[in-house]
């Protein structure tokens, strides 16, 4: 697998095409639905018993991006070259972007008791990158000069991967049903994975598009027959890899007063040793580089990201060398909410969500709204803040006709359907089988 194969993603990922993040602050407190136990285990079910099938369990899609919206790229009638510069003079050291979507493939929960069992399977992709602001105005903007500007990366941060999880889970109640904990083992089956280890970059005494490029990258990856679509005929051995990892969800609910309600969770504490397919692309060195002319109109622009690529790659030296393991982190998250009863049915909540990523914490806040407006039909509204980019109006609802049970879920209303100048939304439906408990 050529390292080319990456500097396309980093360039497509850079552009803002179909780009997806996770906060999920919407399904956190949705407890009437079961996949409300995907962000805290410790959460109690509305359901007595509930069935998410294949092909029907429910899906999310996920953006975010505090650096630009998709608007100042890909605005109609306007030159994307020109929109990339003006998109790469605004960058700054905090600018990053992710991207993910999940897939329930199959699950089932169930009250036993004072418990509640949950068992089933996801699937889950992401992709997460710094905006490096200092390269891009090195690559794209045009400086009247003819020179390229000075500058350095200490650390850049790039991710991705695509695992399936299976999990089992179970939560208990105590103190006469006041305190709920619970908890959620994953094994995890992991099926691509690229990062960069280390990535430390500097050009210095450029002169008419001519400098100096010094280099200490290691990038490492695994998965070579999913990114070059081998084995397309084989879907089994794609899905069944070696790579091999399990994490735990903990979670719990605290009923402190008949009004006030708290809760608290921390999910994917674990990693994934990545074995098959192993490849690991190093540049340490000192090399020359004299720029390289790109045209990403609309006629050019894949010659134009191909060129621009090859150019990179040739500049950079990359060696590759395969075989080996490496182990990495989940990224994890944390959250932490307060929810104050007006009546049973009409909740009011406040929450605290973080993504914990190679040691940075990402933060999101956000208030809700909870109404119960029947036994069969509830909704959701709220505001958030995620990482910076507010005005983020959430909504929800579930229905359930008989046994069948529809919801759908956003993070930003208004961006899902003019998505044109979104910086962060994420879109959660499906479908489950689902029977209330005698209490509800």
């Amino acid at each position: 697998m050529r390292v080319r194969t990456y500097f396309l993603v980093l360039l497509l990922l850079c552009s803002g095409w179909n780009l997806l993040s996770q906060s999920d602050l919407m399904l956190y407190n949705f407890n009437a639905i079961g996949q409300s136990l995907h962000t805290n285990p410790g959460m109690q079910q509305q359901s007595k018993f509930w069935l998410a099938l294949p092909g029907l369990a429910g899906a999310s899609f996920n953006y975010h991006n505090n650096g630009f919206a998709l608007v100042d790229l890909l605005e109609e009638g306007s030159n994307v070259n020109e929109n990339l510069e003006q998109v790469s003079r605004n960058l700054d050291g905090q600018s990053h972007l992710t991207l993910s979507g999940s897939l329930d493939l199959l699950g089932i929960g169930f009250k036993a008791g004072n418990g509640f069992v949950s068992m089933g399977s996801t699937v889950d992709i992401a992709y997460r990158m710094d905006l490096p602001g200092a390269l891009m105005k090195v690559l794209f903007v045009d400086d009247n000069n003819n020179t390229l500007t000075n500058f350095s990366i200490d650390n850049f941060e790039f991710e991705t991967v695509a695992r399936t999880n299976l999990y089992l889970g179970y939560q208990h109640t105590f103190l006469d049903e006041r305190l709920t904990v619970g908890a959620r083992y994953k094994y995890i089956i992991g099926q691509a994975h690229s990062h960069f280890e280390r990535a430390r970059l500097s050009i210095e005494n450029q002169s008419n598009f001519s400098a100096i490029i010094n280099t200490d990258v290691l990038l490492q990856s695994s998965g070579r027959s999913l990114v070059e679509g081998d084995n397309l005929n084989d879907p089994g051995s794609l899905a069944l890899t070696d790579n091999r990892g399990m994490a735990i969800d903990l979670g719990a609910t605290y009923k402190l007063t008949e009004r006030w309600e708290l809760s608290a969770s921390i999910i994917d504490l674990g990693s994934i040793t990545w074995q098959q397919d192993v490849a690991q692309f190093k540049s340490d060195g000192t090399y020359e580089f004299d720029g390289v002319d790109v045209d990403l109109s609309n006629e050019n622009t894949g010659s134009g990201f191909d060129d621009f690529a090859d150019t990179l790659v040739e500049a950079f030296n990359f060696e590759e060398t395969q075989g080996g393991n490496y182990t990495k982190s989940l990224m994890s998250q944390v959250f932490a909410g307060a929810n104050f009863f007006v009546t049973p049915n009409h909740v009011f909540g406040a929450l605290y969500h973080a993504r914990i990523w190679n040691g940075t914490w990402y933060h999101d806040i956000g208030i809700n709204y909870q109404g119960r407006l029947a036994r069969d039909f509830q909704i959701i509204g709220g505001y958030s803040i995620i990482n910076g980019v507010a005005h983020n109006i959430g909504a929800g609802l579930q229905a359930k006709l008989g046994p069948v049970q529809l919801f759908v879920l956003t993070e930003n209303l208004v961006g899902a359907i003019a998505y044109q100048g979104l910086q962060t939304t994420n879109v959660r439906l499906g479908i489950n089988i689902a029977f209330l408990g005698s209490n509800d």
